[in-house]
């Protein structure tokens, strides 16, 4: 009979804590490691196309790019690289990001063509982004959700191509016989 009481008493002392201890925000009982945000996630996604050419034609596409996104405070620094997303048979490219919360978040996200192989011609950005260089666009404090319309131009750098050179070669000369 003892024991039941204390039973009862253990478990009512139990459910007395889970109530004054609940929280309404479920997000906030996600572990980290689980991919939970102990806070509102912030998600954004950057995309575009890259074309071969110059600024503004848009007739050729151009897979095989490299574009990264970085995150920064500060303006005129790259920062930290989050994501990287090679162009797709298309010139299509899309780089999402989560911030876990306003603390995580960044003041500065550049999406930036990275390509060996290639010269950047020129970029456009999308609304509210600058163009901050050829291979550069930057969003200040972008609002959550997807930022389109940016745009790259390439193109092919020149590569050397072996240059075919004379090679001279020994012939044989008849050679003259005594006639009797």
């Amino acid at each position: 009979m003892r024991t039941t009481r204390h039973w009862w008493l253990f478990t009512g002392i139990l459910l007395v804590a889970a109530v004054l201890f609940w929280r309404s925000d479920a997000s906030a009982w996600q572990r980290p490691d689980q991919g939970g945000c102990q806070s509102t996630p912030i998600a954004r996604k950057f995309s575009g196309l890259v074309y071969q050419g110059s600024k503004p034609s848009t007739t050729t596409r151009e897979p095989g790019v490299l574009v990264q996104l970085y995150g920064s405070n500060t303006i005129s620094v790259r920062g930290t690289l989050l994501r990287g997303f090679t162009s797709n048979s298309e010139g299509y490219f899309e780089l999402a990001w989560t911030a876990c919360g306003a603390a995580a978040d960044y003041a500065y996200y550049n999406v930036v063509m990275n390509a060996s192989g290639y010269q950047s011609t020129g970029a456009q950005a999308g609304v509210g982004g600058v163009v901050r260089a050829t291979d550069w666009i930057q969003y200040a404090n972008p609002p959550a959700g997807t930022l389109a319309g940016n745009a790259f131009w390439v193109t092919l750098l020149a590569t050397q191509s072996p240059t075919a050179t004379g090679t001279s070669t020994a012939t044989a000369t008849a050679t003259p016989t005594g006639t009797l």
